[in-house]
């Protein structure tokens, strides 16, 4: 979907009480950080914020999120710190996480240069990705979601974001 959710969308999102930034902040969830913080907690003091998270959710072994991932990176230090949070979530485990990061990180030539800059994540059970997957019919990485006040306001492909 590369337009904005419609009001019924929004309603029902909204109506169950999901927010999957919320969600990435639950222990419960097993979500793990290999990268960066956390973002912000998310509170009814900070609802109504004007802060946007970027969700950027990609496998370690797919070539598309990986070419993907330093178009992310640019976007995030573009943007962060002034309102934007930037958060890369994978399911591939803690171990291929970590040495994804590490790999872009000190890949020569392929050196993807901001890293610090944005959070990545381990779903362990697959929980957040799955929900997300399953309200917006969406099956393949990379896939990034933009979300304000707790509403998905954008979905779609990565490269997208560069634009």
């Amino acid at each position: 979907m590369s337009t904005p959710p419609t009001i019924s969308q929004v309603a029902s999102f909204v109506k169950r009480a999901w927010n999957p930034m919320a969600a990435l902040q639950a222990v419960s969830l097993g979500v793990e950080y290999v990268n960066g913080p956390p973002p912000p907690p998310f509170s009814s003091g900070t609802q109504a914020s004007p802060v946007w998270n970027v969700l950027f959710v990609f496998s370690t072994t797919c070539k598309h999120s990986r070419s993907n991932f330093s178009g992310f990176v640019s976007a995030a230090q573009n943007f962060v710190g002034g309102g934007c949070t930037f958060l890369a979530l994978t399911r591939d485990g803690k171990e291929n996480a970590e040495k994804f990061v590490e790999s872009i990180t000190t890949g020569g030539r392929a050196k993807v240069r901001g890293v610090e800059k944005i959070s990545v994540a381990v779903d362990l059970g697959g929980d957040v990705i799955g929900k997300l997957q399953r309200q917006f019919k969406i099956d393949t990485v990379p896939h990034c979601y933009v979300v304000k006040n707790g509403v998905v306001e954008w979905d779609g492909h990565p490269s997208s974001l560069e634009r």
